[in-house]
């Protein structure tokens, strides 16, 4: 979980599995190409969880993120999927604050799910924790003990859609990071 992970734009799926706290998650990172998003709803069933990751330095494509979250909310398998939101490389001077990205992504209009936004940096894991921790306590509240399941989506960039048995095993992304 401390390591940087470079990633590429998926073309087809990967599965990955992590442990984190003694759950394990189970991931799959579905490409988020245009052409590919027409079939992510194949992959909402059961998720707990919609991990959205931003650019914060990418102003153009923000309207997309809009978009495409929206999209994703009114679908009836994840209307009650609580949306983690990650800002990534809030270092980088330039990028959209917190403030900002909330702002144009008009979150204070969705108020069902719980949603929170976390500030982040990939490379050095700043924020990720922070977000992780928000997850799991809202998994504590929902009584689910470890089971839960979760898609994440880098904003127009590759899809992680987590999914899981409920057998002790918990979804969460490996690559929350945009490329640097």
């Amino acid at each position: 979980m401390n390591e940087v992970v470079h990633t590429s734009p998926t073309i087809g799926s990967n599965v990955e599995e992590i442990v984190i706290n003694n759950t394990r998650f189970l991931m799959w990172d579905i490409g988020g190409q245009e052409s590919l998003r027409s079939s992510w709803n194949t992959y909402y069933t059961n998720t707990e969880f919609v991990i959205v990751v931003v650019d914060s330095t990418d102003r153009e494509r923000i309207s997309v993120t809009r978009e495409e979250l929206y999209k994703m909310l009114a679908h009836e398998d994840l209307r009650k999927a609580g949306l983690p939101i990650f800002a990534n490389k809030q270092v980088v001077k330039e990028g959209l604050r917190v403030a900002e990205i909330s702002q144009f992504l008009k979150l204070t209009s969705i108020k069902d799910p719980q949603w929170h936004i976390q500030a982040c940096c990939a490379p050095t894991g700043e924020g990720l924790c922070q977000g992780l921790e928000w997850m799991m306590s809202r998994l504590m509240g929902w009584g689910c003990g470890s089971s839960s399941s979760a898609l994440a989506w880098h904003a127009c960039g590759p899809v992680s859609i987590l999914s899981t048995t409920h057998q002790q095993k918990c979804c969460v992304p490996r690559k929350l990071k945009n490329k640097y």
